[in-house]
C-alpha cells in the first residue's frame, strides 16, 4: 500500500479550487495528504498594513517556520516573492481571477478618471496593489494614481465599509459580497495567477497537486 504524500497548502480567497478539491476527494486520489494552512488563511485575510515585505502572513512560511506550503497569488506578486528569496514559481500551470474597484453608494466616484489622487486600499505587492497602476494607467498618468496599503483580502472591504478608504482593490469572495452589499464598482478586470513553492518541494508532490486541480 503506497502511503500519501503530505503536503500543506494555503488557500486564498480566489483558491475556491483548493476547497473542492479537497471536498471531492481529488487530493486523496492523487495520492496526497493535504493540510490547509488556516493560520495563513486568515492572515491574508487580515489587516497587514503594519508589516513589511518578508513580514506578511503569506511570506512568514518561508522566512521563519520554513514549512513546506503550496500558495497561489498574483503573477506579480508570485514573481515577487520568488525573485526577493521566497521560493520558486510554478511554471506548469496558472490560474484566472476576477479583480474589481469598489466605492460606497454614496461616493460621487463613478468612473476611473474619477479616481485621480484618491488612494486606493490594496495590499502591497500583491494582486489587488499591482493591478491598480496597471488597470488605470489607461485613464490616468501613474503620478495620480494612488495606493494605500490595508493589506488582506477582508480589511480591504471592511476598510472601505467603515469609511477608511474611498475606494478598495478587491478580489473574490469580496467582490461577490461587495456586490450583495450595493457598493459601486468602478473598474473591472481578470488578471493571471500562479503558484509558488519551496525551494525543496517534491517535483512528484507539486504535479499531484495540480493532477487534482486538473480534476475539475
Amino acid at each position: 500500500m503506497t502511503t500519501a504524500r503530505s503536503v500543506k497548502i494555503a488557500p486564498k480567497g480566489m483558491g475556491l479550487n483548493d476547497f473542492v478539491a479537497m471536498k471531492e476527494g481529488y487530493f486523496a486520489a492523487e495520492g496526497l495528504d493535504v493540510e490547509f494552512d488556516w493560520k495563513t488563511f486568515r492572515g491574508t485575510q487580515s489587516s497587514w498594513k503594519e508589516f513589511d515585505y518578508f513580514q506578511r502572513p503569506q511570506d512568514k512560511p518561508y522566512t521563519e517556520s520554513k514549512d513546506d506550503v503550496i500558495q497561489g497569488a498574483c503573477v506579480w506578486g508570485t514573481i515577487c516573492n520568488a525573485s526577493a528569496g521566497m521560493g520558486k514559481v510554478v511554471a506548469d500551470a496558472y490560474g484566472d481571477s476576477p479583480w474589481a474597484i469598489f466605492v460606497r453608494p454614496d461616493s460621487k466616484i463613478r468612473k476611473p478618471e474619477d479616481l485621480k489622487d484618491v488612494p486606493v486600499s490594496v495590499g502591497l505587492r500583491a494582486g489587488s496593489h499591482f493591478n491598480v497602476p496597471y488597470r488605470l494607467e489607461r485613464y490616468l498618468p501613474l503620478e495620480n494614481i494612488k495606493t494605500v496599503n490595508t493589506g488582506g483580502f477582508g480589511a480591504r472591504l471592511k476598510a472601505l465599509l467603515d469609511g477608511e478608504v474611498e475606494a478598495a482593490s478587491l478580489l473574490p469572495p469580496q467582490i461577490a459580497m461587495a456586490e450583495q452589499l450595493g457598493l459601486r464598482k468602478i473598474i473591472e478586470d481578470r488578471f493571471h495567477t500562479l503558484w509558488w513553492v519551496p525551494d525543496n518541494t517534491a517535483p512528484e508532490t507539486l504535479r499531484a497537486y495540480l493532477n487534482a486541480l486538473d480534476r475539475f
